[in-house]
């Protein structure tokens, strides 16, 4: 890679390359053929193994253990295609940093979701790197993606941080020192993804002021980074916490190698002899609203203190076929898709589209205390309320955004 860098770095500026690096080892059929890879696929003995093909390396990732030195001013577009081979997310941080003229930034990484241990260092590697990441000048969007799978109804979540330095504040504190516009996000989230510290006064965060940010689109999941869901749980007991626990491949006997495949299953979905999911294993699907109440009060800080931000929209993905749970505010002039549902009881205006609007879809309307926090948004900014609109939540319902 640092061979790449060197010689990249010697081609004009001018010339706005798109980078795109694809990961495969000698053991990938990519390279072995996929006639001699299929062959050993179906072959009993070998295709009942959980240590061969994709599953091998599925919790491998490859880290730079150099710094590189090369700068690339002729690269302005850099992804990392998601393959059989992962970078890690702290080494992904770094090589975006070669690239001194991106128009974007697009990180994304395989989160290990089952292993906490491993789990845990990633994202606290990855929140350092954010941390002391300053975005290139021209870079106007910013694209994070940390894949996670849905968390069952036996897992555990672990406690992967809060407050300063983590997944969710290092984003927040980069975007005050960057020139991005666009914010795409999809992970876990707690509020100070959008605000310091619950509770912080308005001037609290003033150092992390976003002055030309005017779009985020944020998709998260419904496990919190601190140990707790934004879903209401059920009274099925919980296993020991595995704090510990790291994916096959990372032991040295093959005893421990077969402990944590096995323990990786007991927290799989349960599935019947069709290899459907058992039904009901999913209980949690109602938002719960000590959990969410904060996040959007966090999002009504954020607001208040934004003017450039013209469009905010938050959807998580609700289980059983639940629909979505999602909000979304547009400042005065920004077109909805729900401006023809607007609530106008008591409203003094003819065109909607002349305040701010929010768009709640949740499963019961948020306590009053919420409502005056969003409602002030438009105050605060426009001097005239925000137009708080509820769709209560059914399965039919979906945004189009």
């Amino acid at each position: 890679m640092s061979a790449l860098l060197q010689e990249l770095s010697q081609w004009s500026a001018g010339r706005k390359l798109n980078l795109i690096i694809n990961m495969h080892s000698p053991m990938d059929g990519y390279h072995r053929g996929h006639d001699k890879f299929d062959h050993d696929r179906y072959q009993v003995r070998l295709g009942r193994r959980d240590d061969l093909f994709h599953d091998r390396y599925r919790y491998s990732y490859i880290r730079f253990t150099d710094a590189f030195h090369a700068v690339v001013p002729c690269v302005t577009t850099f992804y990392v295609h998601y393959g059989p081979r992962s970078l890690d997310p702290g080494s992904l941080v770094a090589l975006t940093a070669a690239f001194p003229n991106l128009e974007g930034i697009n990180w994304l990484y395989r989160d290990s979701v089952h292993f906490p241990a491993l789990r845990r260092g990633q994202m606290h590697e990855f929140a350092s790197a954010v941390a002391s990441f300053r975005p290139p000048p021209a870079c106007k969007t910013l694209y994070i993606y940390i894949k996670s799978q849905w968390y069952p109804h036996k897992e555990r979540l672990p406690d992967l941080g809060s407050g300063d330095g983590t997944v969710c504040s290092a984003p927040r504190t980069m975007l005050g020192r960057s020139s991005i516009e666009r914010l795409d996000y999809e992970g876990p989230i707690d509020p100070t993804l959008f605000w310091a510290t619950q509770g912080a006064s308005l001037d609290a965060d003033d150092a992390c002021a976003w002055k030309s940010l005017r779009e985020m689109e944020i998709c998260f999941g419904l496990g919190l980074p601190e140990d707790r869901f934004y879903d209401k749980g059920s009274d099925v007991p919980l296993p020991p916490d595995a704090a510990d626990l790291l994916p096959p491949g990372y032991y040295d006997s093959d005893e421990q190698n077969a402990a944590a495949v096995a323990a990786a299953k007991t927290i799989e979905m349960p599935k019947d002899d069709k290899g459907h999911i058992v039904a009901g294993c999913e209980f949690r699907w109602l938002p719960r609203d000590e959990a969410i109440l904060p996040l959007l009060e966090a999002v009504a800080h954020r607001l208040t203190r934004t003017p450039s931000l013209r469009r905010v929209y938050l959807e998580a993905s609700l289980p059983r076929g639940s629909g979505l749970w999602f909000f979304s505010y547009q400042a005065p002039g920004e077109v909805s898709a729900w401006d023809e549902y607007v609530e106008r009881e008591d409203l003094a205006c003819d065109d909607p589209m002349t305040r701010a609007r929010v768009f709640l879809h949740a499963a019961r309307r948020p306590n009053e205390e919420t409502v005056a926090r969003l409602r002030g948004i438009g105050t605060a900014l426009y001097g005239e309320d925000t137009i708080v609109t509820f769709f209560p939540l059914l399965r039919q319902f979906q945004s189009v955004k």
